[in-house]
C-alpha cells in the first residue's frame, strides 16, 4: 500500500495540532483532511 505521506510530514502535522492550532487550518495549509488528521491522532500518533 502506497502511503500518501511521509512519516515526517505525519510528525509535523501532529506537532501543528499539538501546539493547539485549529485542526481545519492545518488540514487546509497541508492539503489534508480533517477526517485524516483525526485518524492519525486516533491511532495513538500525537
Amino acid at each position: 500500500m502506497k502511503k500518501r505521506y511521509k512519516d515526517e510530514q505525519i510528525i509535523r502535522i501532529l506537532s501543528e495540532v499539538k501546539a493547539s492550532l485549529p485542526i481545519t487550518s492545518v488540514a487546509r495549509a497541508h492539503g489534508a483532511s480533517e477526517q485524516t488528521i483525526s485518524i492519525f491522532t486516533c491511532m495513538g500518533m500525537v
